[in-house]
């Protein structure tokens, strides 16, 4: 069982304040072949020197260690890239600051062990806030509603990932033959490293698999990508779905109502950059209402009444 090396690779920036936490949940794993990678983005914190101190404590856990220190910042996917094409496990897990339960690895190869179609599973993950020893729980993902989605075949999974990404993307568990055949993450989406991999991996006909085991506890903190970076990302987010869901027709939602309301997500975007705040305008306000895939059919219906009072002002302007 322990006969496969698997890669870790550890994605840091600026985590001072919770990296051993991270680290020291990859220790406790209960899998024995691991290689432990760091890359770091030029941390302006303590974040390598606390990395490398560990590493000395712990090195005779790992059979393999690398770090690797980019001399300037690169973004995440990039980052992510450069840990993963250094991993020389047949098997990858990469991770940023969160926690793995202590089976996370055991666990995964136990399963793809067992079915040699899997070449990448994701698994049930539970969020807490700040840090681990606080014991502060949030809710799960992904959600029962959506795991169906894992039984279906690639092309009916690929329908339904551009209708909403439903992956707990930290939960990921990859080869790293799959990742090589792709050709890693799309480095134009400076911070969308996940979202354009499983849409490349889901057109090669692969399915996405599921372990609906809690393997992974995701952090949640002012410190993270989407804390520090919502204008910048919320650009990229935009721009990727023009890419993906107008300028390509084989990216196209088949559904028309659920292509509309793509569009209407990709608009309303477009209109929070505008405002430069999630919630600062009451238009950018209302438009959350027009969501329903995501949101309550009461707020559904209060998103009709916006567009109707929209086309009434629309027409007195006219007379």
């Amino acid at each position: 069982m322990n006969d496969v090396l698997v890669s870790v690779v550890v994605v840091t920036y600026n985590f001072e304040e919770v990296i051993v936490e991270t680290l020291e949940s990859i220790k406790e794993q209960t899998y024995t072949r691991l290689e432990l990678v760091i890359t770091d983005d030029n941390s302006t914190d303590k974040t390598i020197d606390i990395c490398k101190k560990w590493i000395e404590k712990n090195k005779e856990r790992f059979e393999n260690i690398i770090v690797l220190e980019n001399k300037i910042n690169v973004g995440p996917t990039k980052n992510y890239n450069i840990g993963l094409k250094a991993a020389n496990g047949k098997w990858i897990k990469y991770i940023s600051d969160d926690i793995m339960s202590s089976a996370f690895i055991d666990n995964s190869m136990n399963i793809v062990n067992n079915n040699s179609d899997i070449e990448i599973l994701f698994s049930q993950s539970k969020s807490f806030f700040g840090k681990w020893k606080d014991q502060k729980f949030g809710g799960l993902f992904p959600e029962n509603k959506d795991l169906f989605k894992y039984n279906l075949s690639s092309e009916e999974q690929l329908e339904y990932i551009l209708e909403g990404c439903y992956v707990a993307a930290p939960t990921n568990f990859i080869k790293k033959s799959l990742l090589e055949e792709v050709g890693y993450c799309n480095e134009k989406y400076k911070f969308f490293e996940d979202y354009p991999l499983w849409i490349k991996i889901l057109e090669t006909g692969r399915r996405l698999y599921f372990n609906n085991e809690i393997n992974l506890f995701y952090r949640r903190w002012e410190k993270s990508v989407s804390y520090n970076n919502n204008d910048y990302l919320n650009r990229r987010q935009v721009e990727f779905h023009r890419d993906y869901f107008n300028n390509e027709q084989k990216y196209k939602i088949k559904d028309k109502i659920k292509r509309f309301e793509k569009n209407l997500e990709i608009y309303r975007d477009e209109v929070i950059i505008k405002a430069g705040n999630k919630k600062q305008t009451f238009y950018s306000k209302m438009l959350r209402y027009l969501q329903p895939s995501r949101y309550k059919k009461k707020k559904y219906k209060y998103g009709i009444l916006f567009l109707l009072l929209c086309g009434v002002f629309y027409l007195f302007k006219k007379i």
